[in-house]
């Protein structure tokens, strides 16, 4: 997976981006990250963390609970020696996208007020199913869509059957502890 939507234009020694279309990808992928855009908006996202060919990019959300809350893209860029340090939502191919609690703030993210409402609801609605549980998460699949989301257990919990058999994709990512990988 790549960032997608820009490409890199060189003029008088000069470095630029310039918008391009996104390339053509499978109907299911464009109806999964049109389905993620529909429930968080086309938010903006920084860059923080860029390793072997991979950048993490994180948002963080206005939360009224203690602790920090966040959404995470992670982006495969190969070896390009280009990855813009801020970037809309819908301008990543990502590979995950995570919502994530955490006791560390990340400083210098983007901060977002996100409310969960009949929108969000209806823009990712798929019932998830349980395919595998482990001692630290919880697999589930969906037929409507090609990804995989795990939702991470409590450890001190030390048991299997923390999460429901059964799911709606937006509740998952509310838990604040879901992964969603493309397949």
């Amino acid at each position: 997976m790549t960032i997608r939507r820009f490409v890199f234009i060189m003029n008088n020694n000069q470095y630029s981006y310039q918008p391009q279309p996104p390339p053509q990808l499978p109907p299911n992928n464009n109806s999964t990250y049109g389905a993620f855009i529909d429930y968080f908006g086309n938010i903006v996202m920084k860059l923080i963390n860029t390793n072997n060919g991979w950048s993490v990019y994180a948002t963080s959300v206005n939360h009224l609970q203690n602790g920090f809350k966040y959404i995470y893209a992670v982006v495969y860029n190969g070896n390009s020696p280009i990855i813009p340090p801020i970037v809309n939502l819908n301008d990543l191919d990502w590979a995950s996208i995570q919502t994530r609690s955490s006791d560390k703030q990340e400083n210098g993210v983007p901060v977002i007020t996100f409310v969960v409402g009949e929108k969000q609801k209806q823009a990712l609605s798929d019932l998830l199913t349980v395919k595998d549980r482990t001692d630290d998460h919880t697999e589930y699949t969906t037929p409507q869509l090609n990804i995989l989301v795990k939702i991470l257990h409590d450890k001190r919990q030390k048991n299997k059957l923390q999460c429901p058999d059964t799911i709606p994709l937006w509740k998952a990512l509310n838990t604040y502890k879901c992964v969603v990988e493309m397949l």
